[in-house]
């Protein structure tokens, strides 16, 4: 079994778990506000447009995508929380719940990458920002 004692190579791992475990909580609480404002400005640019030039269907998938995203913010954020509460506390349990969701996450991701891929022609800035994001 490998056994790693430094995260990066460089600092200790408890510490270096921590930063990274930081870093994925505020990005997290973030992407959770970014979210909650596009919402919110998508309701709002839909009120202040004259009702006969709105597109009802086009509007409600609008809204229906950004709540969807809001959800998984959501399931994201508590695992960032679940993730910093269990290096602090040295619950394995936690850790590894949130090892799990992040597996589970970048299989989905990387099948959705692959779908994309494979259905609309190719498009170079969106396969290195995707790939970025994986290795993340």
């Amino acid at each position: 079994m490998i056994e790693f004692n430094t995260c990066c190579f460089c600092v200790p791992l408890r510490t270096g778990c921590l930063i990274l475990g930081y870093l994925h909580l505020i990005a997290s609480i973030i992407l959770a506000i970014v979210s909650i404002v596009t919402l919110a400005a998508v309701g709002a640019v839909v009120a202040s447009t004259d009702p006969e030039n709105i597109n009802d269907s086009a509007v409600a998938a609008i809204i229906a995508v950004y709540v969807i995203v809001l959800i998984l913010v959501a399931v994201l954020l508590t695992f960032s929380i679940l993730l910093v509460v269990g290096l602090h506390k040295e619950r394995r349990g936690f850790v590894k719940a949130y090892l799990i969701y992040y597996l589970i996450f970048i299989i989905l991701y990387s099948i959705m990458f692959i779908v994309r891929c494979s259905t609309l022609p190719p498009d170079a800035g969106y396969i290195v920002g995707t790939l970025i994001q994986i290795r993340k």
